[in-house]
């Protein structure tokens, strides 16, 4: 398919040489959502262990809910990494020119997983994923294993898999969201780190918004074209509209992957017009929301039921997590 107790502990597993040194799990479990602090000033309610505010003696924490023992609070927002990340990312935007055509380097920050095969030096790219810095790629955490096996290499610049000229890029770590079960469609994210930095591709930016319904958006892969059909070598694109949460539960109400229903941090996609979709093999890809022709990935492709089925994709709101994210993308000096 196209498509956070005080104590920190991280497991660490690590595998054989040709895999990526190790998988990790960071210890963070937490969606934002609105809430009013004591002063009447606009806040995220976060883990509390993840809200700098809550340890200042001047600061009176206002607590929003608990889940099992962890306490959430409503916690004064901090200026974020991501956004002048991006703006070095994309200093000219005034430059850029916009495209309805998919042709090359109109997607640079698109990266195909690959997993390792019998043959030497030979990948099958099984998932997508996006560049967000120059050695991190953000993808699905279903896609962190694939049949008990885990990426190797990423293959950049979002242009036709038999490209050989393109380099190929190790994996050195698989950090997954630790809130993921595999049966699960929750918290259906994850962080590669490469052993070297990508230089010559431009990584996207990381979406903020979390107010997405009826905004028109771009997923990308390379996904099967058809239910059942075999992959496309070349990135394919489709144009969708977010639908929102409640419209989208209709269609997963027997949905073993969500037994709790849709939740904030997913969101919803579909073609309403002209039936594209994503599709087995998108897993992991981007959605991306244009800004002044600046790209950001305000989804992940996560999973559906079929191709183009009438039935909208689930994705992974990447807004939900940027708590998590940043640290490591991004972490402070």
């Amino acid at each position: 398919m196209l498509f956070q107790c005080f104590l920190l502990v991280s497991a660490f597993i690590f595998i054989k040489a040709q895999m990526p040194d190790r998988i990790i799990f960071p210890d963070t479990d937490d969606f934002e959502t609105e809430c009013t602090l004591v002063d009447g000033e606009q806040g995220m309610c976060r883990n509390i262990k993840y809200c700098p505010s809550a340890f200042d003696s001047r600061e009176r924490v206002r607590t929003c809910y608990f889940e099992g023992f962890e306490q959430f609070v409503c916690c004064r927002d901090v200026p974020k990494a991501s956004p002048a990340t991006c703006s070095s990312y994309y200093p000219s935007v005034e430059h850029m020119v916009g495209g309805l055509n998919t042709r090359p380097n109109e997607f640079p920050y698109m990266v195909a997983l690959g997993f390792e095969t019998m043959l030497p030096d030979f990948y099958e790219f099984k998932c997508g994923g996006a560049l967000i810095a120059p050695n991190f790629v953000l993808t699905a955490a279903h896609c962190a294993r694939v049949g008990g096996a885990t990426p190797t290499v990423v293959l950049p610049g979002g242009g036709s898999l038999t490209d050989y000229a393109v380099k190929k890029h190790k994996i050195s770590d698989v950090l997954i969201h630790p809130g993921y079960k595999s049966k699960e469609a929750y918290n259906d994210i994850a962080l590669l780190k490469l052993k070297e930095p990508i230089r010559q591709f431009q990584p996207a930016c990381v979406g903020e918004n979390t107010l997405l319904d009826n905004e028109n958006i771009t997923a990308i892969g390379y996904g099967h074209t058809l239910f059942g059909g075999r992959s496309s070598d070349d990135l394919l694109k489709a144009y969708l509209l977010v639908v929102s949460n409640k419209e989208c539960q209709k269609h997963y109400e027997d949905a073993t992957e969500l037994p709790r229903g849709l939740m904030n941090a997913q969101l919803c996609a579909e073609d309403q017009q002209f039936g594209r979709d994503t599709c087995q093999g998108d897993s992991g890809g981007p959605l991306i929301l244009y800004s002044a022709f600046v790209p950001y990935v305000v989804g992940i492709t996560s999973f559906g039921l079929g191709c183009a089925a009438g039935t909208p994709g689930v994705y992974t709101r990447v807004s939900m997590f940027l708590d998590w994210i940043e640290p490591i993308v991004w972490p402070k000096p």
